[in-house]
Order: C-alpha cells, then structure tokens, then sequence
C-alpha cells in the first residue's frame, strides 16, 4: 500500500497545476488601483504605492500610468479603492474545487458496500485515478470558474466631516493600504488525507490480510472527506466555529460463502466547537499562515464485528456491536498558503481521541481498545 508521503506529494502536485497563471497575477495585485479626489481640481485613477508619514502631513503617493503623482492627504475629499483585476482567479477557484469534487464522485467505493465517509479506491489513491480527477477538474472546474469574478469590492473613503470621522477614515484607508485590514472574516475548509487506522489495522494483523475491501472493492488509507470546518475570525489571529469530522475507517471483510469469514467496521462521526490559533501572524508573509487548534464535541461511534459459518444447512453468524455516544477532542496544525484572499491550499495533521472503547472478540478476531485515530493531509479553505 503506498506511504502516506507519496500520496500527499501526488496530491498537491495534482492540486497545483493551474497555480502558475495565479502566481504571475498575484505580483500585480500588490498595488491597490483606486479613484483619487482632491478637494481643488479633477480626479485621477491610478495605483497607490504608497503613503509617506509626515511631521506635518502624510502623503499619498499614486502612479497614474505615466508617471508618479504626490498629494497631501489634507487635500483629498475622497479616495475610491476599486475591485482588483480579477484575471486568472476564477479559473484557479473552479480548478480546485472541480479538482476536489470530481475525486470525492469518481474516486470513492461504491456506497453499497458500507464504507464511511469518502475512502478512495486502491486505483484512485495510488495515483492514476487522481490524474483523471485532476484534468476532469481543471477542464471542468478551471472552465466554469472562468466566467465567474471574484470580486472584492468597491471601498470609499471620505476625508470630509468631523476631525474624528476624517481620523477614522484614514486609518481605515491606511490599514487597507497597508495590507492590515483582513476583511475575510469567514472561513470555511474541507480536509482530506491518509488516516493512520488502529482498528482496521488490528484485524489485518488478525486475519494476514494487508488489502482492505468488502466484496471484490480495493480500498486505501486515504479519505477524501476528514472534515468540514466553518470558523469567524474574533481576531486577526484568533478563529472560532464549528467543524464535522469523520473518524471512521475503512471497512475490512475476508468474505467467503463455503468458509468462516470475518468482517469489521468502525463508524465515527463527531460534532465539535473549535477554535484556531496563528501563532506567527505577525512574522510569517501575508501569503502564508500557520495554525494550531483544537475543539470539544460529541462523536457518535459505532463498531461491528462479525464471523459467518457455512454449516452446510445456511449460514451462522456470530455478531459483536458497540454503539455509543461521547466526549471526544480533536487537534490540529495547518500550514496554508493563501493563492488569493479568498482561496488557499495548505497540508495539515490531526488526531481525533475519544475515551477508549473496549470491543470483544469476535471467532478470530482478538479484543480491541479503540481510542481514536490520525490523519496527515491536505486542506482546502474558502475565505469571505
């Protein structure tokens, strides 16, 4: 079965093939284009490069296309920052999401056979299968999102009124200037990645089977659909929300009609409050972010093991069920990099624990102690 690095190496290269149109964009957008207003004279558009601080006054510095024009701040009325070129960004966001959609479609086992959440099949998740889902997605997704701007708005600034309301609007102005205003407050992810399993993995030593499956289905480690997380930024560094995570894993049968077979499931859903924390929000490029978090919820698990007998009059079954509700904690770090303020890409790793659950033996299969699970991933995040 492959390593969970060489499956997180495909994917992200996958993933990063529309990435170089963004790049390239990316560098013009560091420039805010706006609408400049004196209070004497005609308006003028260009780019801001800047703002110089003064002892006396500040001033604003713009390059109108042709050449480089200075104002004071004292003598505008009003600066109008237009949307930004939005070329490039559509197609990024319709490429990723087509990227990740057709996978969850085409690449997960047929839902008969009673798998949880989005494990991907041997073929999809060792590299082939992951190939057509990306061009699938890039053509599909990448051309449906070409059409679609991404626009972040049209933001006024008046410089008129109250020495207080012209104190706030420059420094709102300045912060957006300056790349200090964070407008994205909501922020919503889906992860997916190579799980580490405990109890799939306990009846695979068990049985001398190193192929999980039910029926003639091939499965992999890897679940496309670890968790769905919306959180609000209360700070610049401070995230809150909720977050859904599927825990389960993959399920295992050595079915046989004439012989003893065995089979195993394990089924965890968990509801969670969650909070992130970017301990290098200051320090690391506005490109990128690192996180830590962790949340507290309730999970509902749910473990099946079974033996089934030909006594040549039919078949015997021997049957050991453990359904519950629970606490349960989760943590995480991510590492993300932002294409756009509203779209980024990062790797993350985690581990669900929940109070440990005995499960009996069933025939063959030993007694287990099942506490809970780890994955190593990615993360696709959403930013409004």
């Amino acid at each position: 079965m492959d390593t969970a690095r060489t499956k997180i190496i495909i994917l992200l290269i996958l993933l990063s093939l529309s990435l170089v149109p963004e790049v390239l964009w990316s560098q013009q957008e560091k420039l805010k284009r706006a609408l400049i207003f004196p209070k004497y004279g005609k308006g003028i558009s260009g780019y801001v490069v800047g703002i110089r601080v003064g002892t006396e006054d500040d001033t604003l510095v713009l390059f109108s296309g042709r050449q480089t024009e200075k104002f004071l701040m004292e003598d505008l009325a009003r600066v109008v920052v237009l949307p930004q070129n939005e070329g490039g960004n559509g197609f990024l966001h319709g490429a990723l999401i087509g990227t990740y959609v057709s996978t969850w479609l085409l690449g997960q086992v047929n839902r008969y056979d009673r798998q949880p959440t989005a494990y991907l099949t041997e073929t999809y998740s060792k590299g082939a299968g992951l190939l057509l889902a990306a061009f699938l997605g890039v053509g599909i997704g990448g051309g449906i999102g070409y059409f679609v701007k991404f626009s972040d708005g049209e933001t006024s600034f008046a410089f008129t009124g109250s020495e207080l309301e012209k104190r706030t609007s420059r420094r709102k102005f300045y912060e957006l200037i300056s790349g200090e205003s964070d407008s994205r407050n909501f922020h919503f992810s889906v992860q997916g990645g190579h799980v580490y399993t405990q109890a799939s993995k306990d009846f695979q030593n068990a049985m001398g089977s190193n192929a999980y499956g039910y029926g003639e289905t091939g499965l992999s480690e890897f679940n496309w659909l670890r968790k769905v997380q919306l959180t609000y930024s209360v700070e610049p560094d401070i995230e809150i929300g909720g977050a859904v995570q599927w825990s389960g894993e993959p399920s295992i049968s050595d079915w046989n009609y004439y012989f003893q077979s065995s089979g195993a499931s394990l089924d965890v859903v968990g509801y969670y409050g969650v909070c992130k924390y970017k301990p290098f929000y200051s320090t690391l490029p506005s490109q990128t972010d690192f996180s830590v978090g962790g949340g507290i919820g309730i999970v509902n698990f749910n473990y099946q093991a079974y033996t089934r007998t030909n006594t040549g009059f039919g078949l015997q079954t021997v049957q050991q069920i453990v359904e519950e509700r629970t606490l349960s904690a989760i943590v995480f770090g991510e590492f993300n990099y932002y294409f756009h303020e509203s779209l980024s890409l990062g790797v993350v790793a985690d581990f669900v624990y929940y109070p440990p659950k005995k499960v009996p033996a069933v025939a063959n299969l030993p007694e287990q102690t099942i506490f809970g699970n780890g994955c190593i991933g990615f993360v696709l995040g959403l930013h409004y």
